[in-house]
């Protein structure tokens, strides 16, 4: 039931996609050096879903999306709320589909 109605809230994110997509494509034509986001992806207990389905449902999509800012040389800075000790490793493997290197400074 749980897996089910994660479905359905991934699902729901999908048609902002391309807007996000367009969002970052244009502050990588920019001269910023550091783009700051946030992601509530964390609760003071731990992650909102486990650390497999944030992998496997969310963490492409920051690789993509922020994979244009680190490819034009902006850094990355990465927020969230909450303990992210289960998913610090995940995070910090994150970078434009090169997982293995940093992506936050």
């Amino acid at each position: 039931m749980i897996g089910e109605h994660l479905r359905i809230a991934a699902g729901a994110c999908w048609p902002v996609l391309p807007s996000v997509h367009a969002s970052c494509s244009a502050y990588a034509m920019t001269d910023i050096d550091v783009m700051v986001t946030h992601d509530d992806i964390c609760f003071a207990s731990g992650p909102v879903c486990s650390p497999r389905w944030l992998r496997e449902n969310v963490y492409p999509y920051y690789e993509e999306f922020f994979g244009l800012m680190r490819d034009q040389g902006i850094s990355v800075l990465f927020i969230t709320d909450g303990n992210a000790d289960n998913v610090a490793d995940d995070l910090a493997r994150v970078r434009g589909g090169r997982l293995g290197e940093r992506a936050f400074h």
